[in-house]
């Protein structure tokens, strides 16, 4: 629908150019015709990989438990190469026997300005340990 409309309304707009030659026409509706199309056809790959690390985010009143269960353990598939904590909900409480098993989504995470821990992107989904000649630690990265 969206393509014919645009069909219809790119020759007036290279009308508007006021082309000398029908070769400048023809050039100038074809640049509008594939601008138009090359940024329809590639921005789900845009915001995918570039946008949504900015402009998508789930909040939660909490800490990072809070995050944890509601993108994980309430599930119960967690990312591969973590350390699967045991976690409990019991009337809206919730208790980890293993807070070092989360560290994986501190680089993930930030405070709102409206005081909820929030983690922003895309949500891991593999993570692996760092070489530790290199990094002097176990906990994996995402």
């Amino acid at each position: 629908v969206v393509s014919t409309f645009w069909g219809y309304v790119s020759p007036w707009l290279a009308d508007l150019g006021n082309p000398r030659t029908n070769g400048r026409w023809s050039d100038d509706l074809t640049w509008i015709l594939a601008s138009v199309k090359v940024f329809v056809a590639l921005f789900p790959f845009a915001n995918l990989a570039f946008l949504r690390q900015a402009t998508h985010s789930n909040c939660f009143d909490g800490d990072i438990t809070d995050i944890a269960w509601n993108l994980f353990g309430a599930a119960g598939v967690w990312p591969e190469g973590v350390v699967v904590p045991n976690m409990t909900n019991i009337n809206g409480t919730i208790s980890i026997d293993n807070m070092r098993a989360l560290a994986f989504l501190k680089p993930f995470t930030y405070h709102s300005s409206s005081g909820q821990m929030c983690i922003k992107g895309c949500v891991p989904s593999a993570c692996f340990l760092r070489d530790r000649y290199f990094h002097n630690s176990d906990v994996p990265v995402c």
